[in-house]
């Protein structure tokens, strides 16, 4: 079965960009005025927005708790007892670490989302087209609610970083489908976020990104979803918007993005900026926009985006282990707009964070 996983094509692919974006991201403001817009109605030529009908769906999936969906006694009996479970960079996301000292295959976590696009939702849960495996982890994409899949990836302690880590070259995918096989009966329950005792309630889960559009659609009339001008969302992803400004140009140069995330309160600190370089990854800026600390890097090199990341909420009281080697850490909720140019950036972080404030 063939699949897509959010805008970023996969797990590896976001932490990668997260990465990046801990290192280097800023922010800058714009405040548009104005007359206050009706209330927005869908598929109105000229007025596009989000299918009312799909946003109502995502909103019930984001009430869930993501960790509902793993048996994790068939993780502790598969593979090994799990060491956290809980809150990942992803609100949508569950996170299970184990101990990869403690199982043959050297598994260090286990994920799970509800954020996965199904090309077939016919195929057979267990069929092993569902999972596609390599030398290091073992995806899986199962259906569960029409086109919305649910998305486990398993992964072990290889360091593509770390000049000493070597992979295990082990087929991951029979222990995945072990435990997905055993959590199969929990697809038909409707585990809550609100009572979980293993991911957080934040606003920032609550938020939908799309509702940036809202804002927007003034200023970009032609604004479009997806290709010809459609209302639906490119992707079932919970925590990700894509939105092309100018009814989808070939050159892709008129998509705006928002996606949330959690992060490590260390990206908060302020860096000394170098007066004698560029703005740029390794010379971040910050500014405020509405009140909320921000950093930006603009396009350069193979970074052909804007990245304004908007910190809305310091967490000291939550602490979360992002990286398997790392203590706990406070956690912060994060906005990132992204733009071909910073100054619509600005205007899609402006927006952002007052859906935010708003909600």
């Amino acid at each position: 079965m063939s699949y897509t996983e959010g805008r970023v094509g996969g797990r590896c692919a976001a932490i990668l960009a997260v990465l990046i974006a801990v290192i280097t991201l800023a922010g800058c403001s714009e405040v548009v005025h104005g007359q206050a817009a009706p209330a927005l109605r869908s598929g109105v030529l000229g007025i596009p927005g989000p299918d009312e009908a799909e946003t109502a769906s995502f909103a019930k999936v984001r009430e869930l708790d993501p960790c509902g969906f793993i048996d994790l006694r068939a993780v502790g009996a598969v593979l090994s007892p799990p060491t956290w479970v809980g809150t990942d960079q992803k609100p949508s996301e569950c996170e299970v670490k184990i101990d990869p000292t403690k199982n043959r295959e050297r598994i260090a976590s286990i994920s799970v989302s509800p954020d996965v696009q199904l090309d077939d939702a016919d195929v057979p849960a267990l069929a092993d087209s569902n999972f596609n495996g390599g030398g290091t982890s073992c995806s899986a994409a199962i259906p569960y609610q029409g086109e919305r899949g649910l998305f486990f990836y398993e992964s072990d302690d290889y360091n593509m970083f770390d000049s000493d880590s070597t992979p295990t070259q082990v087929d991951h995918c029979p222990s995945l489908k072990k435990i997905v096989a055993a959590s199969l009966p929990l697809f038909t329950t409707r585990p809550l976020r609100a009572t979980s005792t293993h991911v957080v309630n934040f606003q920032l889960a609550r938020m939908d990104p799309c509702a940036i559009s809202t804002l927007l659609k003034w200023r970009y009339p032609h604004m479009s979803f997806g290709t010809d001008g459609s209302t639906h969302r490119a992707s079932t992803a919970l925590s990700e918007c894509d939105i092309w400004t100018d009814g989808y140009r070939r050159d892709d140069s008129d998509r705006i993005g928002v996606s949330l995330w959690y992060q490590d309160k260390d990206v908060t600190v302020h860096l000394p900026a170098d007066p004698g370089a560029p703005p740029g990854l390794m010379n971040p800026m910050w500014e405020t926009i509405r009140g909320v600390d921000s950093r930006v890097v603009p396009p350069s090199g193979v970074a052909t985006l804007c990245e304004i990341n908007s910190y809305v909420k310091v967490n000291d009281s939550v602490l979360i282990p992002f990286l398997s080697n790392e203590s706990p850490q406070p956690m912060v909720e994060t906005i990132q707009s992204t733009a071909h140019d910073c100054d619509t950036a600005r205007i899609v972080a402006d927006a952002a964070v007052r859906v935010y404030q708003r909600s």
